[in-house]
């Protein structure tokens, strides 16, 4: 069997494996985006205080923004095969998706720094799920002729984290 006809006889399993690629680089985009949100000036004015001229956050604050995430994504990936064992991995994939979807609506109309640190810790544990559970996911339900079927997911969440660090000013 080619891996053409291997797609074409499992379009399904093709259909999930392209969305879990997909879901994995947008989560590591955003994840490491709101990361570096503290850099936008307007966020520091809405969130920071007035020294010296300029706007700031505390060291704590950039602390708390960049760390709380990582540690809940970490939380996350741990537990990610529980939930995918007790209720499957494609669900476990749209919950965290859904939990995403609503913190980071959250983040963005956040108006104190509570609110966002705690919307960016939640959605730290659904970055981590996904993380977990795409890459294993894709190695069960893609055909044996296709190669190296988990690698994509790896590559799609380095290549959504360096594309949150693309300057806007620069034309590609």
């Amino acid at each position: 069997m080619t891996k053409l006809q291997a797609i074409k006889q499992n379009s399904w399993a093709f259909a999930w494996c392209i969305f879990d690629i997909w879901l994995t680089l947008l989560v590591s985009f955003e994840n490491q985006a709101s990361g570096i949100v503290i850099r936008i000036p307007q966020f520091r004015k809405d969130f920071g205080y007035l020294a010296n001229g300029s706007y700031v956050l505390p060291a704590k604050q950039q602390a708390a923004f960049s760390g709380g995430p990582v540690a809940s994504t970490a939380i996350g990936a741990l537990t990610a095969g529980f939930f995918a064992d007790l209720i499957g991995r494609k669900k476990t994939v749209m919950a965290f998706l859904a939990l995403s979807f609503g913190s980071v609506t959250m983040e963005f109309v956040s108006t104190t720094n509570e609110l966002f640190f705690t919307r960016k810790v939640v959605n730290g544990l659904a970055v981590g799920v996904p993380a977990a559970v795409c890459p294993t996911y894709i190695g069960e339900i893609s055909p044996l002729v296709v190669p190296n079927r988990s690698y994509w997911t790896s590559k799609s969440h380095a290549l959504g984290r360096w594309a949150s660090h693309s300057d806007p000013d620069v034309v590609w």
